[in-house]
């Protein structure tokens, strides 16, 4: 093991000299912003005749959102949500949506009592499905017992893409790694130098030591590049707010 970090940094040098590596990467981290940025820039909207841009809707969004952070999710609001929809954020919706699209109703058949008894009553059928034991299930309903009922939103947007855009970011990493790892390993049989490695009495297990600890090492250290990738946008826009958000509001089952 006295070699191990120096084939470490021998296996690296080896891997990031090669072109394909930092193409594909940059690549990668371009689509990335891309695919945040790009609905600002290309979405526009007809409001009273005159033509809003992506972005200019999101800052009305984002204002909307913050202007409402702290109201508590009651029959008062279930009503003001039936009434006046357009005064309603996005990310409340989204909250309703999918309580109402699980059971089935439509938001002026429920009122708060109706609407958190559903969400129970879904989370139960959920755990039910997933073959839990009697623990877990006493385990899980003590912790919903926890949950503040009524749900008071509270602005967490850029939060809440970051963790929609996470399933987008481990594709990338994925198509990095296809196209980044296997080098690792191809190399010696490419310079025919496989055969003396495995023939060797110290180097052969020492060696695969090391190409799986760069393999797994690079593909955390390219995740968290690409995942800043994606996070320095989303928060330069929607900001930092709602870190200490309730999570039921955006995962509400």
């Amino acid at each position: 093991m006295g070699n191990f970090w120096t084939l470490a940094g021998f296996e690296y040098k080896k891997l990031l000299q090669k072109k394909v590596v930092w193409v594909t990467f940059i690549i990668m981290a371009v689509i990335c912003i891309l695919a945040v940025c790009l609905p600002y820039w290309m979405n526009s909207y007809s409001i009273d005749g005159k033509t809003v841009s992506g972005y200019e809707m999101t800052k009305r969004s984002i204002k909307q959102s913050k202007e409402q952070s702290g109201t508590k999710i009651d029959d008062s609001y279930l009503k003001k949500a039936k009434e006046e929809p357009d005064s309603i954020p996005n990310s409340i919706y989204s909250f309703l949506f999918l309580i109402m699209d699980s059971s089935g109703k439509e938001i002026g058949d429920f009122n708060m009592a109706d609407l958190y008894n559903t969400r129970k009553e879904l989370i139960e059928q959920r755990w039910g499905e997933a073959h839990l034991t009697k623990g877990e299930t006493e385990y899980l309903a003590s912790l919903e017992r926890q949950v503040e009922i009524p749900v008071v939103y509270e602005y967490s947007e850029g939060y809440d893409l970051m963790n929609s855009m996470m399933s987008f970011v481990c594709m990338m990493q994925i198509l990095l790694a296809a196209v980044s790892i296997p080098s690792i390993l191809a190399d010696e049989h490419k310079g025919r130098t496989d055969q003396i490695i495995l023939c060797t009495h110290f180097g052969k297990k020492v060696l695969y030591m090391v190409k799986g600890f760069v393999g797994v090492t690079f593909s955390v250290v390219s995740t968290l590049l690409l995942s800043l990738a994606v996070a320095i946008p989303i928060f330069a826009v929607y900001g930092f707010d709602g870190f200490t958000a309730s999570i039921q509001q955006s995962a509400p089952m």
